[in-house]
């Protein structure tokens, strides 16, 4: 079972506007802040076994 899974939606739609960008030719500025909230939701993101509640690795 997935804790936090409601990061995954939002982190795509945190990368439509840097991938909108970069379409049309321009550098967008803000391609860090995109890559940092990946990496949050990707750390954020808990596994647990679903009978006992465990972590999983």
């Amino acid at each position: 079972m997935l804790k936090n899974l409601w990061m995954i939606p939002v982190t795509l739609l945190v990368w439509l506007v840097p991938v909108a960008f970069l379409s049309h030719g321009y550098w967008p500025f803000f391609l860090l802040p995109a890559i940092a909230i990946t990496i949050w939701s990707l750390i954020a993101v808990k596994r647990e076994c679903a009978r006992c509640g465990r972590r999983l690795l």
